[in-house]
């Protein structure tokens, strides 16, 4: 997380500028990683996100809730495959039909993104669950001062 703690600075990850990423972070925990909000309703949000950075990026238009491709072309390998997707099936899919399609595997694959750029690492499935997923990368336990520690890296804990 990065931020203000008690009127300092406090330091970590400054954040992808993405807003699917952005949003991934924030309906997760921050430890374990397990997600705040069902599934479906994960995976619409993260549709959204990802079409609205493309949307950014003017690689998509959107017209009388139409979504068509756009002139330019995304910097990331995630938001340039849905961008070759939207290309490839032509314009005239509405706006909820992206959402749904792109709402399927959106949670694995902002998830995959966000680990390729190192604010995840992979998580075994434990006791309890159905597959491997993945958790946030802890803050180093050198931070300057205790208040900024995350409470698995106070002195006498261990990682």
């Amino acid at each position: 997380m990065t931020g203000h703690a008690n009127g300092r600075p406090r330091p970590a990850l400054g954040g992808t500028g993405r807003i699917a990423d952005e949003l991934w972070l924030i309906a997760h925990h921050e430890v374990s990683g397990r997600a705040h909000l069902q599934p479906r309703a994960l995976g619409l949000g993260l549709a959204g996100g990802l079409l609205a950075e493309l949307l950014l990026d003017d690689a998509i238009t959107i017209t009388a809730c139409t979504v068509t491709a756009g002139p330019a072309r995304p910097g990331d390998q995630l938001t340039a495959q849905v961008a070759a997707r939207i290309g490839a099936e032509g314009p005239g899919y509405p706006v909820r039909d992206w959402l749904a399609f792109l709402g399927r595997t959106g949670s694995d694959d902002v998830a995959a993104r966000l680990a390729a750029s190192g604010y995840l690492a992979p998580a075994p499935a434990g006791p309890g669950a159905a597959r491997a997923g993945y958790r946030p990368i802890p803050t180093a336990p050198s931070l300057p001062w205790p208040g900024s520690r995350p409470r698995w890296t106070r002195p006498g804990r261990s990682w």
